[in-house]
């Protein structure tokens, strides 16, 4: 018994060692290349269903997700509440959550939802939520998250 539960512990260990590893496919990189020329200081991670790039063009860091096949998902640049738009400052301000602390403020551009605002926010160690807002400074979505 113990020896079959070693077994399935070094082959599953294995496994996820192995999904974790992987080498980034030339399609991705080309991609990446293609969109983002200028980009410096680049670091790769696999999450599995995709390849996440994170890197730098001037000063602004930046991460961007990859399909497998190489097709561009989304990028993301990292703000401080400061640089935000006026109209996506102000509807953070007018939220029932501008007393909450700020933890990232990050521009997307996606695929799958456009163009907009993600302000991560807490309230104390255990409580989190995800705020998109749109351009106009409108809240689309309020997830909690842990």
């Amino acid at each position: 018994m113990m020896k079959t539960f070693l077994l399935l512990l070094l082959v599953t260990t294995g496994l996820v060692t192995k999904a974790q590893f992987r080498k980034i496919p030339p399609d991705v990189t080309d991609s990446f290349k293609v969109h983002f020329p200028d980009a410096s200081k680049v670091s790769w991670k696999d999450r599995v269903v995709y390849f996440q790039a994170e890197f730098v063009t001037g000063k602004q860091v930046q991460r961007a997700n990859f399909s497998i096949e190489g097709e561009w998902l989304k990028t993301e640049k990292i703000f401080s509440l400061e640089q935000l738009p006026p109209e996506v400052k102000d509807g953070f301000k007018k939220s029932k959550y501008a007393d909450w602390t700020v933890k990232e403020v990050v521009e997307t551009r996606s695929v799958e939802n456009g163009h907009e605002y993600r302000i991560t926010i807490r309230k104390d160690e255990f409580l989190k939520r995800y705020l998109r807002f749109s351009t106009t400074g409108q809240l689309q979505d309020d997830s909690l998250t842990f």
